[in-house]
Formats: structure tokens, sequence, C-alpha cells
């Protein structure tokens, strides 16, 4: 399977369906599909029905009931999961802007493990026009004449995604990008199962599925000159799982990750410091020293958000540190000095839809990772749809 949610990836796809409809090569296409009476191509991967409608079990589309839908926040959902506290926006954006959907058609009966998941709508678009604040589909999706249909939906969408069996509750093999900057809040929606046809938006529960790992810092030791300060440079995690497989559920809590067979704990995710504020995957801030109760470590993730991994346990994990002593200049900053220290992270569980802190102290001194503890279950900000808190609003301490 190929990556999810590369944000220029996002962002293109975006901007092309969004023009979609003043495109005057478009509309000359659509005509001719029109003309021809070809509503829908069953070859293609991303057409709203991929079998036959009218033939192999599938009925025709209603073209006077459009199929809406309506993602909703998960904190208003289920009070009991909804955030004790407030975490950073994540690494792209901390609202539902796209989705990927499938849904599979019964004329009869329930959906069962014997039920196609994909032969009705197979991983259409379904996004928000900021515009306008409206949702809308990249191609035009209706409900069936007669029979029902199970849904379900992922954000943010991806055009690669393909199903493992499309056959029974879908799966599909997950693997968080290793460029930080590009990793994405992961999230799926409760199944909405042997739904009949409707006029309402069909309203989407999404729920995190990725575990937010929180790194923060400071050192101790004495500086070799007073104008000297300390700034991370680069943190790798190194030891992870790189790659599960994600199954929907039809219970609480609708999904689960399974263990992937050709999936070792190699994989590696690596964030650095960059002059350019939107690009640098750790914050461009002086670490403190450290007090004498040793509490004032300092957030090194940039207001960008957490690393968004795949929830495991980390027994056999560690964490590469670089830092560099800095003195100012005239224009800016010159590095003095520079140091590398590796170290085996803390033995902890990493949940879906939880922050995991990591606080280190760096021992300027002899070049190592003094101290690390963990601190695991903070919950995350949970997703949704309209977004106007600013990046403080969403401060993780």
């Amino acid at each position: 399977m190929g990556h999810i949610g590369r944000r220029s990836d996002l962002v293109t796809l975006y901007e092309r369906v969004k023009d979609m409809s003043y495109n005057k090569t478009h509309r000359i296409a659509l005509t001719a599909l029109l003309l021809s009476g070809i509503m829908l191509c069953s070859c293609r991967k991303d057409s709203i029905i991929t079998g036959n409608p009218g033939q192999d079990g599938l009925s025709a589309p209603d073209t006077e009931h459009p199929l809406a839908l309506n993602p909703l926040p998960f904190s208003d959902t289920d009070e009991a999961a909804s955030p004790g506290t407030r975490g950073e926006a994540p690494v792209t954006d901390i609202s539902i802007s796209s989705m990927g959907v499938f849904a599979g058609y019964r004329e009869k009966g329930d959906f069962s493990d014997d039920t196609r998941s994909n032969d009705y709508i197979n991983n259409s678009m379904y996004y928000l026009v900021s515009s306008t604040g409206t949702w809308q589909w990249n191609f035009p999706t209706y409900w069936p004449i007669a029979g029902r249909l199970s849904i379900f939906a992922y954000s943010p969408y991806d055009a690669t995604l393909n199903l493992r069996d499309d056959t029974g509750y879908p799966s599909f093999r997950y693997t968080p990008l290793s460029e930080v900057r590009h990793q994405v809040d992961f999230c799926v929606a409760e199944p909405k199962l042997n739904m009949s046809k409707t006029d309402e938006a069909i309203p989407l529960h999404f729920r995190h599925t990725m575990a937010g790992i929180l790194i923060n810092m400071n050192y101790t030791g004495t500086l070799p000159l007073a104008e000297y300060y300390v700034k991370v440079d680069r943190i790798a995690l190194n030891g992870l799982i790189g790659t599960k497989e994600l199954v929907f559920l039809p219970e609480d809590p609708h999904f689960s990750w399974e263990e992937y067979t050709a999936s070792t704990k190699t994989a590696t995710y690596e964030l650095k410091r960059t002059k350019d504020a939107f690009e640098t995957q750790i914050k461009d801030v002086e670490l403190p020293k450290k007090d004498a109760d040793n509490t004032n470590h300092i957030h090194v993730n940039p207001d960008g958000g957490a690393l968004y991994l795949l929830p495991q346990t980390t027994d056999a994990a560690t964490i590469s540190v670089t830092y560099g002593y800095y003195q100012a200049n005239g224009t800016g900053e010159t590095m003095m000095m520079r140091f590398e220290s590796t170290s085996e992270l803390p033995a902890a569980t990493w949940e879906a839809g939880k922050y995991t802190k990591y606080k280190m102290t760096l021992d300027i001194g002899h070049a190592s990772i003094l101290r690390i503890t963990v601190e695991e279950g903070g919950t995350m900000i949970e997703p949704y749809i309209t977004a106007q808190e600013t990046a403080e609003d969403h401060k993780v301490e």
C-alpha cells in the first residue's frame, strides 16, 4: 500500500477536484459520457460503483437522492471519551477536510462476513470545499434505488489506499511516513451498517487510530562559555514497528490494529530543525538548564504538533539526539560544537488516540542523555470540522 496522507498530494488533488466543475475539458468529457449513456465506469478503481448497476446483484443509482455524509466531532458523540486536556494541533490540520469512503451493497438482509464492502463505492473522495463550507464527492454519488448500504470511511483521503480484503469488514495496511512533517492524524469512522435511503446526511463519528508522541527536554552541565546556549538539531526514534493492518469493527472502538507478519521493529522516524518555520519538526528554541526540581523541560515538537505513529509497545526502541552549542552573531547564530547521544527509551505502551510524553535531560558534560521519564495516557484533542482556535489554544504542557 502506498503512503497515506502526503500533504502535497492532498493539496494538489484538492485543487484539481475543486476546479473540476469549471474546467472546459472536463465539461466536454462529462457531456460525452452522458450522451453515450454511461454514467459510471466499472473499470476505474475510483468509480462510485465497482460492479454493474442492475447486474452483479447491484441496484442502479437513484439520481433523485444524492448520498450525503456528515462528519462529526468525536467529542460530541461520546461524552466520556471527550478530551480532558487540550493537545497541540496535529502536524497537518486538526480539522477533517477530506475522507475516503467505501460502501457495500445488500439487496436483502444485513451486512455480514460474506458481503463485499466496496462493490457500491470504492475509495471515493468526499471533501470539504473551504470557500463554501459544504461537502461534495469527487464523483456524483447517489443512494441505490433499492437495497441498503454499509458505509466505511477514513480521513484524510488517500487515492492509493487499497483494501486487503473486500469481503466482510474492510482492512488495509498502513505505514506512517518516515518524513515526520507529512505524517497525519489518521482517523476512521464508526461503520454505518445497513443504511436505507434517506434525504438526511449520514452522521460519521470519527476515531483517532494513531498514537501521538511528544518530546520535552532540558539539560544539565556547564557550558564552556557564558555566551553559549544549547539547541537540539535532530531527534530520531529507532527500532519501531512501521507497518500494521487496520481492520474496521462493528463494536467499540470500531477498529483494531493487527500485526503485519512482514513488519519488524526496524522503522526510524526522524525530526530535524530547519530555518524554515513551516518545514521544521523541532522548535527553534534554547533548551533551559535543569532547575532544582527538574521540572522545567520544554516541549520541542513544533506548534505543528506530535509525531503520529502506530500504537505499539516500545520494548526495544532507542532515541538519538543531536544537539549543539550555539553563539549569537551579528546576523543570526553560529554552531560552535555539535554532539550526538543515543539511549534506550523506557518501555511504554503507545495507545491509539492518546499521547505519550517523554521527558529527558541532556548531560552536556558527558554528551549523554542523563534521564528519560515517560508519561502515558494523555488524551488527544478530538477531530472536529470547523477550527477557530489558535495553536496556543491547543498547547501541550
